[in-house]
């Protein structure tokens, strides 16, 4: 009986260590191609590999949500594009520029090229709920 409560309590320790994290995309111009939102954990990766990525059709509402469940605490940059022609690529024109519409996590300006980690990067010590307008 000891055992299974320590291993109760231990599954109730493990389970309240992790939390979801809710992306609304918003400003989805197109119900074509796909919207695809991915997370990342640290400087090194952000832009290459993706902690998760998830992706999900437009609906009629120009909004998406996508949940990443089970997420330890810790800092998390998300990244979100519309990859409109559905090539599993963001797409750019002759000068690099994205000619498909993507965004950030904290939603900062992206007039002089993507931000760094840092800039698009928040705290997940609860579940939450972000807005990336795209």
């Amino acid at each position: 009986m000891t055992q299974i409560l320590i291993i109760l309590v231990l599954l109730l320790s493990i389970s309240s260590n992790s939390y979801q994290l809710e992306v609304k995309v918003e400003n989805i111009k197109s119900q074509q191609g796909i919207v695809k939102v991915c997370i990342f954990d640290n400087e090194k990766d952000f832009f290459g590999k993706a902690l998760k990525c998830i992706e999900v059709r437009p609906g009629a509402n120009n909004n998406v949500t996508v949940r990443f469940k089970d997420l330890p605490p810790g800092t998390y940059a998300v990244v979100a594009y519309h990859d409109i022609n559905e090539n599993g690529r963001l797409d750019r024109n002759f000068l690099g520029i994205p000619s498909e519409p993507y965004a950030f996590s904290n939603n900062p300006s992206t007039l002089f090229g993507p931000p760094s980690f840092s800039r698009a990067a928040f705290e997940l010590k609860r579940s939450v709920t972000i807005r990336i307008k795209l």
